[in-house]
């Protein structure tokens, strides 16, 4: 395997100190969830840091729940947490209905 360098793009020292307290292999899950994301979309999405700290409570075995609007990275979040965690289900609930019925009333104000 040859050995590749990943762009870490803007991830904080202060960032990398909060994931250390989660257990004392966060570090290297964040790491790894970072680098599997990457090599999986061929280098095109590198993980921010709210997407790597919910991959690596979801692989920590800690109950994750996201919410953020649409475009916010959740798509990723579940991404890196399947790459993660090989075999295991991840239950995603998505009111997309809701989402569905809110966009035709926008639509009908236009």
């Amino acid at each position: 395997m040859e050995d590749h360098l990943l762009p870490i793009h803007a991830i904080s020292s202060a960032f990398i100190q909060k994931i250390g307290l989660i257990s004392p292999t966060a570090r290297d899950t964040a790491e790894l969830a970072y680098a599997l994301v990457y090599s999986a979309t061929k280098g095109r999405i590198c993980l921010r840091e709210d997407q790597i700290l919910a991959a690596v409570h979801f692989h920590e075995k800690h109950d994750t729940v996201v919410i953020a609007r649409t475009g916010g990275g959740k798509t990723m979040q579940i991404v890196a947490a399947a790459l993660l965690n090989p075999g295991k289900i991840i239950l995603v609930m998505s009111p997309l209905k809701r989402l569905q019925d809110s966009m035709v009333r926008e639509q009908g104000t236009i």
